[in-house]
């Protein structure tokens, strides 16, 4: 889930929050405004701005076909006058142990004005698993700690290298 652009009644997703073979217990959502959130008034002054969205879940088996119906996971607000990009995380915990599948919908008309800045994007979602993920004896594991700014995103993952040697008897 990278920079989706919520549209009224249009759903982003589903997206399968973990492997087949694992569960999670809670789900992180990352909501961003990248023009801010704000109505400006005559003058250029920001006033508030809200906008409404809904994050939906179900449970799918390993082949990710769906195994209950949509439930409604949170139904979230936010109510902003900045002209500077914002960020926001959210954590919900699942009812159970579950595969989850993740989809968001944007429950307030997007205005088209061009003195409103109000176009809300899903920027990331994430899983806390219910057990550690298992680590493989024959792999090199590297952990790597990120701080998550709005330069972080899915090109980040990909210029990461590692220079490795081998060493034999």
């Amino acid at each position: 889930v990278t920079g989706n652009p919520l549209t009224e009644g249009r759903y982003i997703g589903p997206f399968v929050a973990c492997r087949p073979q694992e569960t999670a217990v809670s789900i992180g959502i990352d909501i961003t405004f990248s023009r801010g959130l704000a109505t400006y008034d005559g003058t250029g002054a920001p006033t508030n701005k809200t906008v409404d969205w809904r994050v939906e879940y179900r449970q799918v088996d390993d082949f990710g076909a769906g195994t209950t119906p949509w439930s409604t996971l949170a139904t979230e607000s936010l109510t902003a006058a900045q002209t500077k990009p914002i960020r926001k995380s959210y954590e919900y915990t699942l009812p159970s142990a579950m595969r989850p599948q993740v989809r968001l919908v944007r429950l307030t008309p997007f205005d088209s004005n061009s003195r409103v800045a109000n176009t809300i994007e899903w920027g990331a979602m994430r899983a806390k698993l219910s057990s550690p993920a298992p680590l493989s004896v024959t792999a090199t594991h590297i952990e790597i700690r990120m701080r998550a700014t709005d330069q972080l995103s899915g090109l980040t993952q990909r210029r990461i290298a590692v220079i490795s040697r081998r060493k034999l008897r």
